[in-house]
């Protein structure tokens, strides 16, 4: 239940759902000053967020700087964050991925060259918690 609730709050907490509901509530109460306020606030916000060169900018802003392999240091353990798998196809034979694929395949291949000596892989079933295998089993 705790799983559900919490995806559903976070979807309330999503910029377009708060931008949506603006607009909506300032197009029910267009008449009243307030509403006037939370339609161009809603129009605003959505203009604001829906721009790709501002998203652009604050994605690169959280990012760090990669660098080459060769410049990463030898390490025991490289951890690999799971979310990129899809688990809803299933195969015996192979694993479909989403985004973020990098993650595994750049682990490997710093395993490969030697800079890690073992990948650490982690996660549960994600957004779909009544499969019976984990993430985690599935790239295994």
């Amino acid at each position: 239940m705790f799983f559900y609730l919490s995806q559903f709050l976070s979807f309330l907490a999503l910029p377009l759902t708060i931008t949506v509901l603006l607009i909506i509530i300032g197009a029910f109460f267009i008449k009243r000053k307030w509403g006037k306020k939370s339609l161009w606030a809603g129009i605003t916000l959505l203009l604001f967020f829906s721009n790709q060169f501002i998203a652009n900018q604050a994605m690169l802003a959280w990012e760090p700087k990669f660098k080459g392999f060769g410049k990463v240091k030898n390490q025991e353990i490289g951890i690999v964050l799971t979310g990129i798998t899809n688990l809803s196809k299933t195969a015996d034979d192979r694993t479909f991925f989403n985004k973020g694929a990098d993650r595994i395949t750049h682990a490997l291949q710093l395993y490969r060259e030697g800079k890690i000596k073992k990948i650490l892989i982690t996660g549960g079933q994600g957004l779909n918690p009544v499969n019976p295998q984990s993430e985690a089993e599935v790239l295994r």
